[in-house]
């Protein structure tokens, strides 16, 4: 019995790592130019630049194929020591104090970063962690929601590589994010958005993913597979220690 929990484990619907939040939020519009990489200025991508720094070997390609279209964004690194490579989307204008939504979909042989790259109206520039992204060998999405300081004039968000790996990305968003209030529940059920199928973008209305432990989980909300209705929430646990 306790080797079963070092095997792959699949579970659909209500989990300890797929827990009720607070406050959901739905997204407006995209504000990354060129958000599916699909138009292209000479052999790179329009409105998109490669960058890396460190002790590693970097590479980047811009791929004829994609989560969606024909294209999307690679980056690979080896003899990694120190740094990290990705594609930069162009700086867009965001407010202060304001709450934002980003999104991309993505595949990696290793865990990866969300960063958030500010920079103010003197030009400064800084950057904030925003969420670890676990690995995954199929297309997946990766979200978070985050508040601007107070300080921000433009931003960028950063999906990092900073291991020996590979990364693919495709699909990019990032929006203001407005409250959404799913339908009430009128039979006496205290879990609200209780069958999932009230979405904030790529997400379930007041649900939000967590765990803790050493391991590699991967979230996926359905949206054409339910017990009942179109929607269910799935988590996928492997190298379980």
């Amino acid at each position: 019995m306790k080797r079963f929990l070092s095997v792959l484990a699949t579970v659909v619907l209500l989990s300890s790592l797929v827990m009720p939040a607070v406050l959901s939020y739905a997204a407006t519009t995209n504000l990354i130019a060129n958000p599916s990489v699909e138009t292209a200025s000479g052999s790179n991508p329009t409105n998109w630049t490669f960058n890396s720094w460190g002790t590693n070997t970097a590479t980047s390609s811009y791929a004829t194929t994609g989560h969606t279209g024909s294209r999307s964004l690679s980056v690979s690194l080896s003899n990694y020591t120190s740094g990290d490579t990705k594609w930069i989307p162009d700086a867009v204008s965001v407010g202060t104090n304001q709450s934002y939504t980003y999104t991309d979909y993505y595949m990696s042989s290793v865990a990866t970063e969300l960063d958030a790259q500010y920079t103010d109206a003197s030009g400064n520039v800084s950057y904030v962690y925003l969420a670890n992204i676990p690995a995954s060998s199929a297309w997946a999405p990766a979200s978070v929601t985050f508040t601007t300081p107070t300080t921000a004039s433009k931003l960028s968000v950063l999906h990092i590589l900073a291991a020996n790996g590979t990364l693919q990305t495709d699909d990019f968003s990032l929006a203001p994010t407005v409250p959404v209030t799913p339908p009430a529940n009128t039979d006496g059920n205290l879990i609200s958005n209780p069958s999932f199928e009230t979405a904030s973008g790529n997400n379930p209305v007041n649900w939000q993913s967590g765990g803790w432990g050493t391991n590699t989980t991967a979230f996926s909300y359905l949206t054409n597979d339910g017990h009942t209705g179109s929607h269910s929430a799935k988590l996928q646990t492997t190298s379980y220690t």
